[in-house]
C-alpha cells in the first residue's frame, strides 16, 4: 500500500496487480498520512482527515473547522483518533467518528 497526493494505491493480494482508490484529494485536499483502522483507513490531507476503503470515497470526514490546523499526521489506538495539525493535537473518541 502506498499513498499518492491524490489516492490510495494498493496491490491486490491475488492477482498481484497494482490498484489506484479513488481520489480523495478532491476532498481531503493533498495527502499528507494514513493509518489502518479495522475495515479502513482514515487519511490526513491538508484541508481535513476522512475514513475510506481501499474502493471508497471518504465515508466520515473531519475538517479544517473540527481540527485545530492542517492535518500532517494521524494515529489510531483502541478508543482514539489522534489527528496531529500544525497548530496541536487533536483527539476524537472513536465510537463516536467511526463510519
Amino acid at each position: 500500500m502506498a499513498l499518492t497526493r491524490d489516492q490510495l494505491l494498493w496491490r491486490d493480494p491475488r492477482s498481484g496487480a497494482w490498484n489506484l482508490g479513488p481520489n480523495l484529494s478532491g476532498l481531503l485536499g493533498r495527502l499528507r498520512a494514513l493509518v489502518a483502522d479495522g475495515p479502513g483507513f482514515w487519511v490526513a490531507g491538508q484541508r481535513g482527515v476522512g475514513f475510506a476503503r481501499l474502493n471508497t470515497p471518504a465515508l466520515r470526514t473531519l475538517s479544517q473547522g473540527d481540527l485545530p490546523g492542517d492535518a500532517t499526521s494521524v494515529g489510531v489506538d483502541r478508543e482514539y483518533l489522534w489527528v496531529g495539525t500544525g497548530a496541536g493535537l487533536a483527539r476524537f473518541r472513536l465510537d463516536a467518528i467511526r463510519p
